[in-house]
C-alpha cells in the first residue's frame, strides 16, 4: 500500500525535524502580527483557541503572549514533544483523520492547507465548523 501525499509530507517533517527548525526563524515575521492580531481580536480573551500545526510554536508563543489560551496540536509527534518541552498545552492531532474536539472560539491553522488536496482541505474545513462555538471564526 503507497502512502498518501499527507503520509509523504509527514514523514519528511518527522525525519527532517531538526533541519526545518535550524532552517525556519524562531519568531513569526513581523508582517503577520497585524492579521493576526485582527484575526485574534475577533474573539475574548477568555476564548480558547484551537491551533491546527502548531510545528515548534512559533504562532502558539505570540498568540499565548498576547493573552489568548492556545491549545496546539501537530500531526509530528516530534514537534508535540518540542511543544511540551516549551511548556505550551499541545497533543498529538492529525487533521484528516482525527476529531479536533469542541467548543473552540477559533481554529488557527497557518501554512497548514496548503499540504492538502482540495477534497481533503474541503473535509478539515467541515471538522473546524463542527468544532467552533460560532461558525464565523475561521482563520485560515
Amino acid at each position: 500500500m503507497s502512502k498518501s501525499h499527507n503520509d509523504q509530507t509527514l514523514h519528511t517533517y518527522e525525519t527532517k525535524l531538526q533541519e526545518y527548525i535550524n532552517s525556519t526563524p524562531r519568531q513569526i515575521n513581523k508582517a503577520e502580527y497585524p492579521w493576526i492580531d485582527q484575526a485574534l481580536n475577533l474573539i475574548s480573551k477568555t476564548g480558547k483557541i484551537l491551533e491546527l500545526g502548531s510545528g515548534f510554536g512559533r504562532n502558539a508563543e505570540y498568540i499565548q503572549k498576547q493573552g489568548y489560551d492556545v491549545e496546539c496540536t501537530d500531526a509530528v509527534q516530534g514537534f508535540v514533544g518540542i511543544l511540551q518541552q516549551k511548556g505550551l498545552k499541545a497533543r498529538f492531532l492529525d487533521a484528516l483523520k482525527d476529531d479536533f474536539g469542541s467548543k473552540y472560539d477559533m481554529v488557527f491553522a497557518n501554512g497548514v492547507l496548503v499540504h492538502f488536496t482540495p477534497d481533503e482541505t474541503a473535509d478539515v474545513m467541515a471538522k473546524v465548523s463542527t468544532s467552533l462555538k460560532r461558525r464565523w471564526h475561521l482563520c485560515f
